[in-house]
């Protein structure tokens, strides 16, 4: 949002460019936050119910 803000600034922004911005930004906020990969309790509860299917999977094999 800081470079659309320099850009609007000198008269070369549009809409579409701020919407970009913004889908960035929420891609980012929902990375840091309910993904698994930077999220370690939702790594460790995902971790932990791939351990009990697979221990199922291997009993009923």
């Amino acid at each position: 949002m800081v470079l659309w803000g320099i850009t609007f600034a000198q008269g070369d922004a549009s809409l579409a460019m701020a919407v970009n911005s913004m889908v960035y930004i929420i891609n980012d906020v929902l990375a840091f936050t309910i993904s698994p990969w930077y999220n370690k309790r939702e790594r460790a509860r995902l971790e932990k119910e791939e351990a009990k299917y697979s221990a199922n999977l291997n009993t009923q094999a």
